[in-house]
């Protein structure tokens, strides 16, 4: 029968966990192809041959990455997205709507910005920023098990929000939503120097989130958007434009 821990890890598990945690640091830092199965080894303090036996080389270990990401995203974001599932498929009241799409919207993009914001989520910008750069099918584990169910329940919300605005068009508002989350992710460095900030604490989270809110409701308010000449988004003025004078 194989030992646990006091918290009723297997050392199994817990090997299992040390190469992932290792990993995750080390492709983070150096990509895949620098990488070797020792250095990784060495990082989590096992013998290589530990990679085979538990993830069948460095390949599955690398997918292993990003099924941990996967689920440790979903188990930050997923309670609201959940909520969010039950809600739309629930029939609403159709002046209260768009009202209440917002505000579950808002709730979705709070929840992102915490979990891109969190330290423990650092190494996470540089591998799904190659990831983006040159997908390997490790790009198709994160995006089926997690990005894919997000972003649809975005896109649907923004639908709900403004009812007039195409599927293109809601699909290119999310795709603007998400740039204003990852950054405080993938631009981190530039993010903090920008706004001076020295660490990104409860009170700095909670300024990214109320200006990402502020953002999202100026993106998705009806009327802000209408069809381009090749079925993209235009941006439609709220109000008549002042004519300049020569």
């Amino acid at each position: 029968m194989p030992r646990s821990s006091p918290t009723g890890q297997t050392r199994s598990d817990a090997t299992r966990a040390a190469l992932i945690a290792a990993a995750t640091e080390v492709f983070a830092r150096s990509g895949f192809e620098a990488v070797g199965t020792r250095e990784i080894a060495s990082a989590a303090g096992v013998h290589p041959a530990l990679i085979g036996y538990h993830f069948g080389g460095k390949e599955g270990l690398y997918l292993a990455v990003f099924e941990h990401i996967a689920s440790a995203m979903g188990q930050r974001v997923g309670p609201a997205l959940a909520g969010i599932e039950a809600a739309l498929a629930e029939p609403a009241d159709p002046a209260a709507a768009s009202a209440r799409g917002l505000a579950l919207l808002c709730q979705l993009c709070d929840a992102m910005v915490a979990t891109l914001a969190d330290e423990a989520s650092g190494p996470w910008g540089p591998l799904m920023m190659r990831e983006q750069q040159s997908p390997t099918p490790a790009f198709d584990l994160i995006y089926e098990r997690f990005m894919k169910r997000m972003l649809g329940a975005m896109t649907k919300l923004v639908r709900v929000v403004d009812p007039s605005r195409s599927e293109a068009a809601a699909r290119l508002t999310v795709v603007g939503i998400m740039g204003q989350i990852m950054v405080f992710r993938v631009a981190r460095a530039g993010v903090m120097r920008h706004l001076g900030w020295q660490r990104l604490g409860a009170a700095q989270l909670a300024q990214a989130q109320a200006a990402v809110r502020e953002n999202v409701q100026r993106l998705c308010g009806p009327g802000t958007l209408s069809e381009g000449p090749n079925g993209g988004p235009r941006r439609r003025p709220s109000a008549p434009q002042r004519k300049l004078r020569g």
